[in-house]
């Protein structure tokens, strides 16, 4: 099933070394959310990484539905 919708949310008290929580939710066609929850550096470009987190979901969700349709 493809990621239809990405979201993030961003802790707004940062951690001893700088970072900040950040919990992203990724909702697929079925309704299904998948949650990752990281450190983020503070610097790196969180539209980015959630692109890159949702696109490897995808890949890994689209692999498990093929090998799932293979054993049957």
């Amino acid at each position: 099933m493809p990621i239809v919708s990405s979201t993030y949310d961003t802790d707004h008290s940062a951690q001893s070394g700088g970072g900040r929580w950040v919990v992203e939710s990724h909702t697929e066609t079925s309704g299904a959310v998948h949650t990752l929850i990281y450190l983020w550096d503070g610097s790196s470009d969180r539209d980015a990484l959630l692109a890159t987190h949702a696109s490897g979901l995808s890949a890994q969700l689209a692999e498990a539905e093929a090998s799932a349709i293979l054993d049957e």
